[in-house]
């Protein structure tokens, strides 16, 4: 159990550091994935909403400590929107497929960048969707690319009708 923990902060951390640090100063031309993002989303998928909730708590208070949006803005939409998706994984995306997990990053990815427009005032960009169409492309191609790698090393992932019997 320590370990798992040690593991996922260690994870977490340099997700952070990465998303912060590197992503997020590519030119805005480029399409910004959100590493965080599809990272507590994939723990919300794999783990459930009673483990995932804390690190949304943590990360949202750091993020909101290092943005020039109000403090609670972060913890405020992303418990919001977390427990909006967990609401949909328990009655709607039942099975843990990849196409539960695609369509989990979609509706997260939407419905942050819809928060920050709505809280931050930001409904200034007339590309707004342009913006918003690459964040997403980028957000489902690392969360497939997160699958697979995971799926290649661990065949739990392995939809059931999908399991051969032995």
């Amino acid at each position: 159990m320590r370990r798992s923990i040690v593991v996922k902060l260690l994870w977490l951390g340099i997700v952070v550091i990465l998303q912060l640090a590197w992503i997020n100063q590519w030119p805005s031309t480029w399409p910004q994935p959100d590493l965080i993002l599809v990272t507590l989303i994939f723990w919300l998928f794999a783990a459930g909403w009673s483990e995932t909730k804390w690190w949304v708590v943590g990360t949202a208070l750091i993020l909101g400590a290092a943005s020039f949006y109000p403090f609670a803005f972060y913890l405020i939409l992303w418990l919001a929107v977390f427990y909006l998706l967990y609401y949909l994984l328990l009655k709607i995306f039942t099975n843990k497929s990849i196409y539960s997990l695609m369509a989990l990053v979609a509706l997260g990815t939407v419905g942050q960048y819809l928060g920050f427009m709505l809280l931050g005032n930001s409904w200034s960009s007339s590309l707004w969707w342009l913006i918003l169409g690459k964040e997403l492309i980028a957000n489902l191609l690392i969360a497939g690319f997160i699958y697979y790698l995971l799926r290649w090393r661990d065949k739990r992932l392995v939809p059931l009708f999908m399991v051969k019997d032995e």
